[in-house]
């Protein structure tokens, strides 16, 4: 087959950093830094991207307590000269509180974050295809260290014959909500642990040649460069 180009954009690193205020009251402040935004250089054949989080607002990101609600819609955008597949990969890391800041969370430690957070998944536009750190061999979406997902339909380029703005997928989720439930224990934890970071990564290949996209197909083309040791 065919060797496909493949130009990776880069990532989109959301800090969610716990800090427990132990002042006797029932609130829990958190901090979320703000992300990244992701502007990619212009390769050769046209093929490039932006991954960024329009509904972002580090403002309404402070002062969390159990039941806030962060908008967080990470899309990819067609920015080149041709039509592209696209898919996304997170990562879920240790905060900048922790002696492994960056890193991938331990197993017990994830649990932790997974057991305390809840992200709403868009699995109708997007389909799951790997789980690609090593060792991470859970493929179930409320337990597995990474999610990688492709978009099941082509990112089509502007064109101007016949005249069309150039795509943007639908976000792979659009909010992490801080569960209602969650208790002190439950936050002192993710202040021990240094708190946590969704690491989220872009890749598009070029449409060329690809007509279709299933799970063998994004497994072979898609590649994360940038995704943390």
């Amino acid at each position: 087959m065919k060797r496909k180009k493949v130009h990776v954009i880069g990532l989109l690193a959301i800090c969610i950093v716990a800090l427990l205020a132990v002042d006797g009251t029932i609130a829990y402040p958190m901090d979320i830094t703000d992300p990244l935004a992701n502007h990619f250089v212009a390769s050769a054949d046209g093929l490039k991207a932006q991954l960024d989080e329009p509904e972002w607002q580090a403002a309404g990101a402070t002062n969390l307590v159990p039941g806030s609600v962060i908008a967080k819609d990470p899309q990819i955008t067609n920015t080149g000269g041709i039509d592209e597949w696209a898919a996304i990969k997170v990562t879920f890391c240790y905060g900048p509180d922790a002696v492994a800041y960056g890193q991938p969370l331990l197993a017990e430690d994830l649990a932790i974050v997974l057991a305390a957070v809840t992200i709403d998944w868009n699995t109708t536009d997007w389909s799951r295809f790997d789980d690609s750190l090593t060792g991470d061999g859970d493929t179930s979406l409320d337990s597995a260290l990474s999610q990688t997902f492709y978009y099941k339909t082509p990112v089509k380029a502007a064109s101007t014959s016949p005249l069309a703005a150039a795509d943007t997928t639908i976000p792979l989720f659009s909010k992490v909500t801080i569960k209602a439930s969650n208790t002190q224990a439950q936050m002192v934890e993710l202040k021990t642990m240094g708190g946590f970071q969704i690491y989220v990564e872009g890749c598009v290949v070029q449409y060329a040649g690809i007509a279709a996209m299933d799970l063998s197909t994004a497994k072979s083309v898609f590649s994360f460069v940038s995704t943390p040791a």
